[in-house]
């Protein structure tokens, strides 16, 4: 008879041999726990943490440049550069919003001017009319507003050479403003020809370090990239195709287009007496429409008022 009481017994070994396998599987299912736990706790730091970074990067990337947006300082589609030869600062917007004036004085001539970078007329304009123009500009004569549009992309022996340097020129705008107007000059030196390919993306970027652009290396992506071509097809369209904005023009249809405020320019594009004369009558006229307001101060009743004493 087999006597239960007797620790040796084969019954009793059982058992404690029961609660120690039990005992063991206690510990690893509180050791498996313990582990999910703190695998489940890393997890979700990582979740938190990632989730902070893809804010951070999607924040960074809404103020980056966007096939969808017109470039910074560009909301006419063109570029507005003034005294010192510094634009004018605007912001982007979508492409599909309609084009916005600038907000520049207006006793002050805005030269206008529709160009594509390939059109030889253009760079017989630019060689004629830079000095000229780099002199008004930066004594604050005159503005000069540059459109850059790409009409004649098929004349570059399937290069896109216009669309490429117009999606150059909107880069710069964008990221280097102020190198702008020393930008749009070097573009016009040892100008391609119509016909051939033009230009490689490579000198273009040459041609924007070369300008002492700020940021070069975000220009250099964004030429490469072509981040603004949308934009320049966009605008090309607009003004070959709609009312040109403050003018009696149905839409552009020479290159260069220049417009001198609402007037258009149709003189001789190689003559910078010409054109310098009717810049001067067009600015002519400006001052004495901003000097027929009465200044705020002057007594219209007191004929005296304003006068210098001994007059």
């Amino acid at each position: 008879m087999t006597n239960d009481a007797d620790p040796k017994s084969p019954r009793n070994r059982s058992v404690r041999q029961a609660a120690r396998e039990r005992a063991t599987e206690l510990r690893s299912a509180q050791r498996r726990k313990d582990i999910l736990g703190r695998v489940l706790l890393i997890g979700a730091g990582v979740i938190v943490v990632g989730a902070i970074v893809v804010g951070v990067v999607m924040s960074l990337r809404t103020t980056e440049p966007s096939a969808t947006t017109t470039p910074a300082n560009m909301i006419s589609g063109g570029i507005v550069v003034g005294a010192e030869l510094k634009a004018v600062r605007t912001d982007s917007q979508p492409i599909a919003d309609p084009a916005k004036p600038t907000e520049i004085n207006p006793a002050v001539p805005n030269i206008r001017i529709y160009a594509d970078y390939i059109a030889s007329d253009m760079g017989a304009f630019q060689k004629a009319n830079a000095e000229m123009l780099e002199t008004l500009v930066k004594d604050g004569a005159i503005t000069v507003e540059y459109h850059p549009i790409a009409p004649l992309a098929s004349k570059s022996a399937g290069s896109q050479y216009s669309v490429r340097a117009a999606n150059a020129a909107a880069c710069v705008a964008n990221f280097a403003p102020d190198q702008f107007f020393a930008f749009n000059a070097a573009m016009y030196k040892d100008q391609p020809t119509e016909g051939t390919t033009g230009r490689s993306d490579d000198d273009l970027v040459k041609l924007a370090k070369d300008a002492k652009v700020s940021d070069a290396s975000s220009i250099e992506e964004c030429i490469t990239k072509q981040t603004y071509k949308g934009w320049v097809s966009s605008v090309t369209d607009t003004a070959m195709n709609e009312p040109v904005p403050n003018s009696k023009l149905d839409k552009v249809v020479t290159m260069p287009t220049v417009l001198v405020n609402e007037k258009v320019y149709t003189g001789e594009l190689t003559s910078s007496k010409e054109f310098r004369a009717f810049v001067l009558s067009i600015a002519s006229e400006t001052q004495n429409k901003a000097s027929v307001s009465p200044t705020p101060s002057a007594d219209p009743a007191d004929p005296t008022d304003g006068a210098t004493p001994g007059e």
